[in-house]
């Protein structure tokens, strides 16, 4: 697994890819034009399947995209967004969709701790948050 940034020079992917997985990629208006050209530059015999981790529920893009597509929605606990995860799940109309939450998060997934009894109650958040969308991204769905 390699982070790679698309405003930086050498962003090409050059080796095999079974998922991109492109976080933070979708707002209300869409994608960032950057960002878009970088995802048109993509070799389809190189990168078999792209996923976009979007934080927006306003947009119509993300629900275009979700249409026909595996719909993974994670929640936070810590704050109002348990609603937008829940109206994103409703809105989705993919056949292959689960809704899943961290509980004791705030807005980006970090720990709620305004909520916590005592200190490190909620633990490592952003590490549950990875490791099930890794193991829902590897569980087989996006198999040949």
């Amino acid at each position: 697994m390699k982070a790679v940034s698309v405003d930086a020079a050498d962003a090409a992917i050059k080796e095999p890819v079974d998922v991109l997985f492109v976080g933070g990629a979708l707002y209300a208006y869409g994608l960032n034009k950057h960002l878009s050209a970088w995802l048109d530059s993509l070799d389809g015999k190189t990168v078999k399947k792209v996923v976009l981790f979007s934080t927006s529920w306003l947009s119509k893009h993300a629900l275009d995209l979700m249409r026909d597509k595996q719909t993974l929605v994670m929640g936070m606990t810590g704050g109002w967004e348990f609603l937008a995860a829940e109206t994103i799940y409703k809105m989705s109309a993919s056949a292959d969709k689960l809704i899943a939450f961290v509980e004791g998060t705030s807005h980006r997934f970090t720990p709620a701790g305004e909520y916590e009894a005592y200190p490190g109650q909620f633990g490592n958040t952003m590490k549950l948050l990875h490791d099930y969308a890794a193991d829902w991204l590897t569980d087989g769905r996006f198999d040949s």
